[in-house]
């Protein structure tokens, strides 16, 4: 590899640790320290409100394939 691509590699793993260091906690995580396993298979831990619409889906898809085009061209 060269330095070029050493450095971009590296710029890119810090930003990814930025990134979770401001992350929040997880909707899960939430959820089972208010409820528990119990709450869950009740069925009540899905909210229609906040499941993601078909274009979030369809971003998120997509998003892995330009990941490994950046991996694959880097």
């Amino acid at each position: 590899m060269t330095a070029k691509k050493v450095l971009a590699t590296l710029a890119l793993v810090m930003f990814v640790c930025l990134m979770f260091g401001f992350a929040g906690e997880a909707e899960a995580q939430g959820y089972m320290e208010r409820e528990g396993l119990g709450g869950l298979a009740e069925g009540g831990g899905l909210d229609e409100d906040k499941l993601p619409e078909r274009w979030q889906m369809a971003l998120g898809v997509g998003s892995i394939f330009v990941m490994i085009a950046v991996l694959k061209w880097l």
